[in-house]
């Protein structure tokens, strides 16, 4: 299970998905697969009504070229509403501990189909996990 950590630290790496200031940066479809990634191994994972509304939210995003990125807010605002107050909370001290260990120096610009490969398999794992989540 801890395969995908070493690619979820890269591409929060190369997609700023720290947040800065109120709007999120990077791709919204690898935000929103970094957060049931790191809520499911959280004391506050989706619960089986919440996981599987992800389910559906993912499967979408993962459809969408990188390039689409009004359509991939749109499902990542529909991920954002189906969380709790205490999985927000969890998501916003993962964030705060990513901006400690990475600082806010230059990142370096990222091969484009390198990205795209990682946001694929990033997704399907978040999937993957869903899916496994939902069986237990």
């Amino acid at each position: 299970m801890r395969g995908w950590v070493p690619v979820v630290v890269l591409v929060a790496l190369l997609l700023g998905c720290a947040r800065g200031g109120t709007e999120p940066r990077g791709d919204p479809a690898v935000r929103v697969a970094l957060a049931v990634l790191v809520l499911q191994r959280s004391p506050a994972p989706l619960s089986r009504q919440q996981a599987q509304r992800a389910l559906g939210i993912l499967q979408a995003l993962r459809e969408l070229k990188p390039e689409e990125r009004e359509a991939a807010r749109s499902l990542a605002s529909q991920f954002d509403a189906l969380l709790t107050a205490s999985q927000r909370e969890v998501l916003r001290s993962a964030r705060e501990r990513l901006r400690e260990r990475v600082g806010g120096g230059p990142r370096p610009s990222p091969d484009p189909q390198r990205l795209a490969e990682l946001r694929r398999r990033l997704l399907d794992r978040a999937i993957q996990v869903l899916r496994a989540s939902g069986r237990s």
